[in-house]
């Protein structure tokens, strides 16, 4: 599922919340078990938790907590609800490319993807198909390569 657009985080959370925690807060209360849904990016104090953390703040301000600044996120969870966020990278310190070479892992990040991120722009995005294509490829490579280093590294 891609999440695209200026409010694609907000499109993000709303998918969290409408399609994943509210199906399961009463099967949490059925069996009577803590739950817990994580939500893992790398290096997400950097990125996306920049992004995410002022909707989730907005949201959730009542039961909002977290460790490290509003523009540094290492770990951020909502209380009474399944939501944790947290950066792998303070599970698992360097780069994705290395990590999935060190933990042998079946995905990889995509190394040559035509995406120089420093010269990322919305309005390239939406305009340019080519450059549009290989930013979702690029995108969908890195959580599948951030997924086959996490659960490596939990077997």
């Amino acid at each position: 599922m891609d999440f695209i657009g200026y409010d694609c985080c907000q499109q993000f959370i709303d998918f969290l919340t409408e399609k994943i925690y509210m199906p399961l807060r009463d099967l949490k209360a059925l069996i009577k078990k803590k739950l817990s849904i994580k939500v893992m990016a790398h290096n997400a104090h950097r990125y996306d938790a920049i992004f995410i953390f002022p909707i989730l703040q907005a949201q959730y301000a009542a039961s909002l907590r977290y460790i490290g600044t509003p523009t540094q996120i290492k770990f951020c969870q909502i209380l009474d609800s399944f939501f944790v966020f947290s950066d792998s990278m303070e599970l698992l310190p360097g780069s994705l490319a290395q990590l999935g070479k060190d933990f042998n892992a079946a995905e990889k990040k995509l190394l040559d993807s035509g995406v120089n991120v420093a010269d990322f722009s919305f309005a390239k995005f939406q305009e340019d198909i080519d450059f549009k294509n290989k930013v979702l490829k690029y995108c969908r490579q890195d959580v599948r390569a951030l997924s086959s280093v996490v659960h490596t590294f939990a077997d």
